[in-house]
């Protein structure tokens, strides 16, 4: 959550392409996670996910 929070605040004084490319690497940064495959994965499962802040 603080990763997305943080992309989506520093997106406040760009321009709206700028903006789409900061967004756009901050989300290759947050889909390396394991917990991001662990919320898809939770997801596909139906079950909740167990994140652990990796």
């Amino acid at each position: 959550m603080r990763l997305g929070r943080d992309a989506f605040y520093a997106t406040d004084s760009l321009d709206f392409e700028s903006a789409l490319r900061h967004l756009q690497a901050q989300l290759t940064v947050v889909a390396s996670t394991e917990d991001f495959h662990e919320g898809v994965t939770a997801f596909l499962e139906k079950r909740a996910p167990h994140f652990r802040g990796r």
